[in-house]
């Protein structure tokens, strides 16, 4: 896989995704479709991050072979690794139709929440592959991990 770039985003540096995107956006072997398909998962990703993660450093890589990978590396403390994981393992569990529907019954449903809930089962959706969750190490109470997108690109016109 050849790497197209890397990135650590973090509080303090966040109109550096700009440069990301951008980078990601200049590649023209990519159908359009598939760029805007990555830079919606990207943002997804580093909201999730800031949200959910305690704005912890996000590190984002982009390889391209016959697929694109997304690989965002981060650390999580074990009880919210746990957490994603179960939620990752249910995401994957439905079919891209059934996650369609169940995207808009959050819509429909969300109340006074920050959020629908809906950003990895975007991502999900978008890829149209599984979503890929490895651990990496484990510190004390500290799970360093990396969260994996595959696009099919060469499919996907």
């Amino acid at each position: 896989m050849k790497k197209i770039t890397e990135i650590i985003i973090n509080k303090t540096n966040y109109s550096q995704l700009n440069s990301i995107i951008s980078e990601l956006l200049s590649i023209e072997d990519i159908q359009k479709s598939i760029r805007k398909k990555i830079t919606v998962c990207i943002l997804e990703i580093v909201q999730n991050n800031c949200i959910h993660n305690d704005n912890e450093d996000l590190i984002i890589q982009i390889l391209k072979n016959k697929t694109i990978k997304i690989v965002f590396t981060h650390k999580f403390s074990i009880e919210n690794y746990l957490k994603l994981k179960n939620h990752i393992q249910k995401i994957n569990s439905f079919s891209i139709e059934e996650l369609k529907d169940i995207k808009i019954q959050n819509i429909i449903s969300q109340t006074k929440k920050k959020s629908t809930g809906n950003g990895l089962i975007i991502c999900r959706i978008k890829s149209g592959n599984p979503i890929i969750l490895e651990e990496l190490n484990e510190e004390s109470d500290i799970i360093k991990s990396s969260l994996i997108l595959v696009f099919n690109y060469d499919n996907n016109i």
